[in-house]
């Protein structure tokens, strides 16, 4: 048995600008029954569908099969729609690769079995074969006749209208299969975001609607009542010894509150002091008086000629004064050493008459005086204390706001015209007339507040409003008893007992209790809510108003419904 006849096989090198119809006259005119055709990176010319198309045509005319040498992704889908046969070098092995949208080349164009050669030839190698064979190398130009031109024309021309014939023939045959056979394989991510976006979506709708329809309702509802309004004036009697309150007199249990508080102010000091060395010198002193006898200067005697005035350091017994014949003063003189009243260089003065404090007979003339120094020092001043005594009165106004916060907390009406604060001693620190840049006044000051009991109180206005205001208690209660806005004057006071004018205005009507009337009306409809509160005795008019706007019921729970009670006149009333 004779062997198998051997393949022929060739490469072909594509220009990257090179034309279909050139490459297809190589494929034609080719003595290889397969060919490989290797593609430059950019290969414009097999990006076309039908560029590919008449390739292939050209090539199943001619009996050979072809191999596409690339790697390019654009070109791979084209050359598997066409059924041409791809490898990604020489090496490789030929495959008909997938077409758009995975559709699979028709299997009777596939042939797994091509293999090209191991090693590429090159164009010159290709020459040595020819030579050799005496074939011409597939690589030849092509022909220039006139003739052959026009029919490879009209070649081409009829090879594109049945490749496009074709293409469309086979697209249509295709997608008719693919509808039929083709199974569609679920793609798990869209799954996954379809699955989130209605999870989000299923609680967004679960938290509005618990939102709607449990947190976002409320009801306010608006109660008018035959109401009136009555003006009291009375005296009353805050006795700070009583227990209970006495309705015939008027007596209120009362209390009166303490507190004891230690301030601290502090201020600059503005005052000076000078602090250098006091000028000194000696002073001659002699008696000119007109009286007889001797005079005895004592020591400590201030000496002076204008602003400076200088203190003796010694007792001076001046001798009987004697005058001559012309009344001028021969009287002995005697000198005694003196010193500045206070340091300065303003002391260091020259030689001058002075005169004696307390002696007015006397004359004094005193030496130069030196050795004054200045060194100017903040010190206390009285002034300073008095500027802290005043701020710490003005602290005054802390302690009436702790003592009517402290009644108030305790159940009593606070009377602040009653309050009274006596402050202790005055504490400087340090003194008046020290060496400081801020003095510190402390002094520890008691404050008093005298205090109604409330509830008393407000028994008593009951009481009054049935005998002053004309008000029937047995058919109306109070429903505002003015205390917040009652005015309180203090009259007659003995050690115990305040007399206090009281004036207030009260508000009686029927008896609405908010957290009765919310109860009631709980969980029913607008309509049945204003008809279950109107039906009580006293109740003019009544409004129930819900929100959002798809709300018509009142909510159930009770601190979502708001209770205003309101006078006929619609002012509203504090329950």
């Amino acid at each position: 048995m004779s062997p198998a006849p051997k393949v022929q096989k060739t490469t072909i090198y594509v220009d990257s600008e090179e034309e279909i119809t050139s490459i297809i006259d190589k494929v034609r005119s080719s003595d290889e029954s397969i060919i490989a055709l290797v593609l430059p990176k950019r290969a414009p010319t097999f990006l076309s569908a039908v560029n590919i198309k008449l390739l292939k045509r050209a090539a199943t005319q001619s009996h050979k099969k072809i191999v596409l040498i690339t790697s390019n992704q654009n070109i791979l889908p084209l050359a598997g729609l066409a059924g041409i046969h791809v490898a990604h070098n020489l090496n490789s092995r030929p495959y008909v690769p997938s077409g758009p949208d995975n559709e699979v080349s028709d299997p009777s164009e596939t042939d797994q079995s091509i293999e090209i050669d191991s090693a590429p030839k090159s164009e010159s190698a290709l020459h040595e074969t020819a030579k050799k064979t005496g074939k011409q190398p597939s690589k030849a130009a092509a022909p220039t006749d006139a003739k052959h031109v026009k029919k490879k024309a009209e070649v081409i021309e009829t090879i594109d209208m049945s490749a496009q014939a074709a293409e469309v023939s086979g697209s249509t045959s295709r997608a008719k299969k693919s509808k039929k056979t083709k199974l569609k394989v679920p793609n798990f991510n869209k799954f996954r975001l379809v699955l989130i976006v209605g999870g989000v979506m299923v609680v967004s709708l679960v938290v509005f609607g618990y939102w709607a329809l449990a947190i976002a309702p409320k009801a306010t509802v608006t109660i008018k009542g035959e109401t009136k309004t009555a003006s009291l004036a009375f005296v009353l009697k805050a006795n700070t010894t009583a227990t209970a309150l006495n309705e015939e007199t008027s007596e209120v249990p009362a209390k009166i509150r303490e507190i004891k508080k230690t301030e601290t102010e502090r201020v600059p000091a503005t005052g000076q002091k000078d602090v250098g060395n006091k000028a000194s010198g000696t002073m001659s002193l002699k008696n000119c008086s007109r009286s007889d006898g001797s005079v005895n200067i004592p020591a400590g005697t201030g000496v002076s000629a204008g602003d400076v005035t200088f203190i003796t350091q010694a007792s001076v017994a001046l001798d009987p004064s004697e005058f001559t014949g012309g009344g001028t003063c021969k009287s002995d003189s005697k000198e005694v050493a003196v010193i500045a009243q206070t340091a300065g260089d303003k002391y260091n003065v020259s030689s001058r008459t002075y005169t004696v404090a307390g002696f007015s007979g006397v004359t004094a003339t005193g030496s130069a005086m030196t050795g004054g120094t200045s060194q100017l020092v903040k010190v206390v001043a009285e002034a300073d204390i008095e500027s802290a005594k005043t701020k710490l009165s003005a602290k005054q106004a802390g302690a009436t706001e702790e003592l009517k916060a402290g009644l108030d907390a305790e159940g009593y009406v606070a009377l602040v015209d009653t309050f009274e604060a006596a402050p202790g001693n005055f504490v400087p620190t340090p003194q008046a007339g020290a060496e400081a840049n801020e003095v510190a006044v402390s002094v520890e000051t008691k404050y008093t507040m005298t205090g109604i009991k409330k509830d008393e109180l407000k028994q008593l206005v009951k009481v009054m409003a049935g005998k002053q205001g004309g008000v029937d208690l047995a058919k109306q209660i109070i429903l505002d008893d003015g205390l917040s806005n009652a005015g309180y004057q203090l009259g007659a006071k003995t050690r115990s007992v305040t007399d206090v004018t009281m004036k207030t205005n009260v508000i009686a009507g029927p008896e609405i209790k908010p957290d009765s009337i919310k109860a009631e009306i709980a969980g029913q409809k607008r309509g049945v809510a204003e008809q279950t509160i109107s039906s009580r005795p006293g109740i003019k008019e009544v409004r129930v108003e819900t929100s959002p706007f798809w709300s018509y019921s009142v909510p159930k729970k009770l601190d979502k419904i708001n209770v205003i009670v309101e006078e006929a006149n619609g002012n509203q009333i504090k329950p």
